[in-house]
């Protein structure tokens, strides 16, 4: 009952005031320690950085960078969990209040509904007044791709994609780690999607330290993608939006990726 208070006044407070500027949000440290230890372990491989490996043109040791990158999503994954566990049962030894309020700030850390609503909207604005360039630029904010040539409707569809993406990543999946394992895991679980976005690209240098944490980022997501396609298609009935077109479109593109979870 307590994790359930925890995990609906976490929402509101997400609600109410989104991510406030100038406050260090945890994800912001796990990526700082995914930086630094995947730099580690390229210079404990190579004895240099990746930057001097490439210029060099040493030989690639693809087993020796997968082993460290299995590694590098252990110590994250389970040191944020242990992390959380540790503080909320610290906080709990000293008063059951000070845990509940710990875990609350926490859930709403780990959120991030109005921030992807207010950013995504900036984009919306842009399109409704007209203004392709704004638009343009609003959205690059939001995706990883080369914005400067889209047309309004590739805008658009980028902006929709994101939210998608977000909505699943960012407010659904959380919600259902936490609901099986409070704040840690819910945290564990952002360590996981931050590790995803930071080393899991099947570009030259991270193709192979990147791969256990793509690995584990399909599975932690296999359930909740498919969980947040049904709550969109759930959503479009109640407020009578087209759920027969829903339904369709997901039945349609469902596996329409090289990603397991990407589609739904």
């Amino acid at each position: 009952m307590k994790l359930v208070c925890a995990m609906l006044l976490g929402f509101v407070l997400d609600l109410i005031f989104g991510d406030p500027h100038g406050l260090v949000h945890p994800v912001q440290i796990i990526g700082w320690f995914i930086d630094k230890l995947k730099k580690g372990m390229q210079h404990l491989i190579y004895g240099c950085s990746y930057e001097k490996v490439k210029e060099k043109g040493i030989e690639r040791k693809a087993g020796m960078e997968k082993a460290a990158g299995f590694f590098l999503m252990l110590f994250i994954v389970a040191g944020t969990y242990a992390v959380i566990y540790g503080i909320l049962y610290v906080a709990g030894m000293i008063h059951p209040l000070l845990r509940f309020c710990l875990e609350t700030f926490f859930i709403y850390q780990i959120l991030a509904t109005k921030s992807l609503k207010k950013e995504s909207m900036k984009v919306y604005k842009k399109l409704k007044e007209g203004d392709l360039i704004g638009a343009r630029k609003e959205v690059s904010y939001l995706v990883g791709r080369d914005t400067e040539n889209l047309d309004e409707s590739e805008v658009a569809k980028a902006d929709v994609e994101t939210i998608a993406e977000n909505t699943a990543d960012g407010v659904i999946a959380p919600m259902l780690f936490i609901a099986l394992g409070g704040a840690p895991l819910g945290l564990a679980y952002k360590a996981v999607n931050t590790l995803d976005s930071m080393v899991a690209y099947r570009n030259e240098e991270l193709i192979h330290i990147g791969f256990f944490s793509a690995k584990m980022d399909d599975i932690c997501n296999f359930v909740p993608a498919r969980f947040a396609a049904v709550m969109m298609m759930l959503a479009a009935f109640f407020l009578r939006f087209d759920f027969k077109g829903a339904v369709r479109i997901f039945k349609r593109d469902r596996f329409a990726h090289l990603s397991p979870n990407s589609a739904q």
